[in-house]
């Protein structure tokens, strides 16, 4: 009954076998392991290499954030530094006048000592 699908006792390849063949695979060659290993190295390096920007992209963005907080602190300062100095200028500014008051006075009283003390010395003579 399953006569016909016996094999045939020569020993050549039937076509189904010789159809087969080119479809199951041959046996790694020396070469394509080396290239699969290299292509693997080249992956490790990369990821690494990846690992390594992203920690320096880290460290960067934090030490961006560090220098924008001191910018701001230092910008900070400068703005009350300015407000001290405004306040310190106001009040210069307020002695000065009172100061050149106080000379005003010091003149008028001085030429006021001086006429008296003339009109004390034409008295006396």
């Amino acid at each position: 009954m399953w006569s016909h699908c016996r094999r045939s006792s020569s020993r050549r390849p039937s076509s189904w076998t010789k159809r087969l063949r080119p479809s199951l695979p041959s046996p790694p060659s020396k070469l394509a392991l080396s290239r699969v290993e290299a292509l693997e190295r080249e992956l490790d390096a990369a990821i690494a290499a990846a690992a390594r920007a992203r920690t320096e992209k880290r460290q960067a963005e934090a030490a961006q954030r560090a220098a924008e907080l001191r910018a701001k602190d230092l910008t900070r300062e400068l703005e009350n530094t300015t407000k001290v100095f405004k306040l310190h200028m106001e009040e210069l500014r307020s002695q000065k006048e009172e100061i050149s008051k106080k000379q005003s006075e010091i003149k008028v009283l001085e030429a006021t000592v001086l006429k008296l003390s003339r009109n004390d010395t034409s008295a006396e003579d």
